[in-house]
């Protein structure tokens, strides 16, 4: 007669985007056993086996079961909640550079994590490039959103027009207008 093995340590709960492919759920154990990866409660529909799998890549919650069987005996489960949204990005049509800290910056919601190879542009109604910025993920949009200005200088209430390269093989681009709103 053997022990039933412990519940594994599984991975922790995660958000994602569906548009990226999200990081491998992991577990651990102290039995030295195999570990079967379930996606129902009753552990009868398997999702794979092995210390680290992927989830899939659907868009909703989903609640990954993990056991360990060693000697032929399998433990109890741990479970693992794995949110894959479709993250939609969000272009503000206008935003207001006053130094409030509310609305400072052009912030374009969750454009690092579904595009995370994007490129800004921003131009002058004359069609002058006042500002660029090619994303990597060391280099995200984020870390240096548009403040409303150029080379240093706030730049006037006022339209101006944008384009964003997703760099994205089903969605190649936007463009569009965004203003700059001041306080009188």
């Amino acid at each position: 007669v053997h022990p039933l093995p412990a519940a594994p340590t599984a991975g922790t709960d995660a958000t994602y985007c569906t548009s990226n492919e999200p990081d491998a759920m992991t577990a651990s154990g102290t039995s030295g056993g195999t570990f079967t990866w379930h996606t129902d409660a009753a552990l009868t529909v398997v999702h794979g086996t092995g210390a680290s799998i992927l989830p899939n890549n659907t868009a909703g919650v989903t609640t990954y079961y993990v056991t360990e069987t060693a000697d032929g005996c399998e433990g109890p489960a741990s479970a693992v909640v794995i949110t894959m949204e479709p993250c939609d990005v969000t272009v503000p049509t206008a935003f207001t550079p006053d130094g409030d800290n509310i609305n400072d910056v052009w912030e374009l919601k969750n454009m690092d994590a579904a595009y995370p190879n994007n490129v800004v542009r921003v131009y002058n109604r004359w069609g002058n490039l006042i500002y660029q910025h090619e994303s990597t993920v060391a280099n995200p949009y984020s870390a240096n959103p548009w403040d409303g200005t150029f080379k240093g200088e706030s730049l006037p209430v006022a339209s101006y027009y944008f384009s964003i390269e997703f760099n994205d093989q089903e969605k190649g681009s936007a463009n569009g207008s965004v203003s700059i709103i001041r306080k009188q």
